[in-house]
């Protein structure tokens, strides 16, 4: 059985995905097998996807409708076979020592996840040229209990972190929203997981023009988020006092500043709607005791309270 299982959901990526498997077939560590799951694509993905699979049996195509991302990495946990899990999206790169670092570190702390650092790629200047590194020269952090002793907040990114697979056997992404990776982290983070935090920038994000942050505000994005917040409110019954001050100070203040700018951007069309979208977001928040005025800014405070008088 292959010691690391990396997971790629695929979908209409043709332009970026030969760089995507490029990148990791290059990879130091090779003793992987590489879950693709094509999410239904209607462009060459999926011919691309069978070119790499004839040249390299460790490359396997699994192929759904598509449902999304949230889905093809649920399908992609409940096929892998390696004792290490990786997320990789279709349209990013990896350097070539990204999983001989991630395991060299997880083994000398005996962690269970290790976290590592990314770089944004403009998409003109896509593949980026990982540069050399010398692994035992990195920096690292170890926390027990990570939420409690980042004095910052804690990346959600899945595609920065390698889990140990014992710690993902009862988790799953939330289906059928764009906003997945925080319910997903901070669902891990409850279970206060021994984690490496490492000073390199080992992933290369690709900033398309397409992107979600770039696209035109849609009430969906609205709900997507709250889907998200709620599964973060059950979270707290199991959070201790100082995790849920992190998650207070650090986290939920910058979602719902993001939620609040993405609609104050959007068109006239669509503002309303996504206002009051919001409001319920925040009143669910309010009526947990989680929108608290102290972790916020005060203009956007008075506006929130505002938001929810206004829309009820």
């Amino acid at each position: 059985m292959p010691l690391v299982s990396i997971i790629i959901p695929v979908y209409n990526v043709e332009k970026f995905l030969s760089f995507c498997l490029d990148s990791v077939m290059a990879q130091t560590f090779t003793d992987f097998e590489v879950l693709c799951i094509d999410d239904g694509s209607t462009d060459g993905s999926a011919k691309i996807l069978e070119k790499y699979a004839k040249k390299d049996k460790r490359f396997k195509i699994i192929h759904q409708e598509n449902s999304g991302v949230s889905k093809a990495r649920n399908t992609g946990l409940r096929e892998a076979l390696g004792q290490y899990i990786y997320f990789l999206d279709s349209d990013d790169t990896i350097a070539p020592k990204l999983l001989e670092t991630a395991l060299y570190f997880m083994q000398q702390y005996q962690a269970e996840m290790v976290c590592f650092d990314f770089q944004k790629v403009m998409e003109n200047n896509f593949p980026y040229q990982a540069k050399e590194i010398s692994i035992p020269e990195i920096k690292a952090k170890y926390y027990v209990n990570p939420l409690a002793e980042c004095n910052h907040k804690f990346p959600a990114e899945v595609w920065t972190k390698l889990y140990d697979r014992h710690l993902l056997e009862k988790e799953k992404f939330i289906e059928h929203i764009s906003f997945e990776d925080v319910p997903f982290t901070y669902s891990i983070l409850a279970r206060r997981p021994k984690i490496v935090m490492i000073d390199e920038k080992l992933y290369f994000y690709t900033l398309r023009h397409s992107s979600l942050s770039k696209q035109e505000g849609k009430v969906s994005h609205i709900l997507d988020y709250h889907t998200g917040v709620k599964a973060l409110i059950k979270l707290f019954d199991v959070f201790n006092e100082v995790e849920k001050k992190a998650v207070l100070h650090f986290l939920l203040p910058d979602l719902l500043k993001q939620q609040y700018n993405r609609c104050l951007r959007a068109s006239d069309k669509n503002k309303n709607e996504m206002l009051e979208a919001f409001a319920n977001e925040l009143r669910d928040l309010d009526q947990a005791g989680l929108l608290r005025f102290r972790y916020h800014k005060f203009l956007r405070w008075f506006a929130y309270r505002r938001l929810i008088k206004k829309e009820k």
